[in-house]
């Protein structure tokens, strides 16, 4: 019985436990949230940067806006073939309310216009409306991280009813650069 409250005790202080959040300004909660995974049967490895997710606000209610929590989620990706860079993105999930936006270009702030692929549309949960989700990814360049690593990345995303902003900081990106910089040896 004395066992069995042990277990029951452990059970509950691990289900009362919460996943660190990470925090953007710094470098070393960055890296912390930074995923390597090998794929032994291509030999590479894929690089994920953490999730910086911001509020999607979906409409108004008595006046307050109301928002999907983390609706407008994103985060740098890169894949490694021989310890060499085969691709970096920026991936993008949003999700909204209303009507398909139909991503389908892409601009930074420097007015550079960004290559971007469709990924995948879905539609989530329908409660009062539907949560839409629109998935895409801008290739990018470890030179294009290089120039954005003290200034942060800023690329507005345009569909034909609506658009959104991916604003990743600077200390995520120069925190990602210097982590591919680190895995290739280079």
């Amino acid at each position: 019985m004395k066992n069995f409250y042990i277990l029951l005790t452990v059970f509950i202080l691990t289900s009362c436990a919460t996943v660190p959040r990470i925090d953007f300004n710094d470098p070393l909660s960055i890296e912390s949230g930074i995923v390597k995974t090998v794929d032994e049967y291509r030999d590479s490895i894929k690089i994920e940067g953490p999730i910086s997710a911001s509020e999607n606000p979906i409409g108004k209610f008595f006046g307050s806006t109301i928002v999907l929590p983390g609706g407008n989620a994103k985060k740098l990706s890169a894949r490694l073939d021989d310890k060499k860079i085969t691709a970096i993105y920026i991936e993008l999930e949003d999700t909204y309310q209303g009507e398909w936006r139909y991503y389908s270009s892409a601009t930074d702030i420097n007015q550079q216009s960004m290559n971007m692929i469709e990924v995948d549309r879905r539609v989530g949960s329908c409660v009062q409306g539907c949560n839409l989700t629109e998935e895409i990814t801008i290739p990018i360049g470890l030179n294009y991280l290089k120039e954005n690593a003290n200034k942060g990345i800023n690329i507005q995303v345009y569909g034909q009813r609506g658009g959104t902003k991916i604003i990743l900081s600077s200390a995520y990106v120069r925190t990602f650069y210097e982590y591919l910089i680190k895995e290739t040896g280079g």
